[in-house]
């Protein structure tokens, strides 16, 4: 029962600290930190900045999105919602990116479970 019990405790922490690690990426945008949120970056990815959205690879995806973020110099972000597919296979996260350029809203699309997502998706629309 005590090994049960350990069991069920450590798979609750791994995975509020997965989510914790995820909701933390909208912080890292903010400080322009965007390493630990390229590491999970898809080889292919899409990318949206505006009005433009593209399908890219992962350095080119790096590239877009430091140089907005350098271009807008963000102030803050904070995450506003999330949800998941019923298979939970997929999962986005919806935040909010206020820069001095105005506020964006931000979409993280991931795919995959648990620590073997990848973040197929990253939207900024301004507000």
């Amino acid at each position: 029962m005590k090994y049960l019990f350990s069991v069920i405790l450590t798979v609750l922490f791994v995975g509020m600290g997965q989510a914790q690690n995820i909701s933390s990426y909208f912080k890292d945008i903010a400080n322009k930190d965007i390493s630990a949120l390229t590491t999970k970056f898809s080889d292919e990815m899409e990318v949206c900045v505006n009005d433009s959205q593209e399908f890219m690879d992962k350095a080119e995806a790096i590239a877009a999105i430091r140089g907005f973020l350098n271009d807008i110099q963000p102030i803050s972000g904070s995450e506003l919602h999330q949800g998941s597919s019923k298979s939970k296979a997929s999962q986005y996260r919806v935040g909010q990116l206020k820069s001095a350029k105005g506020n964006y809203r931000v979409f993280i699309y991931l795919e995959g479970e648990d620590a073997d997502f990848e973040i197929v998706g990253v939207l900024f629309n301004p507000e």
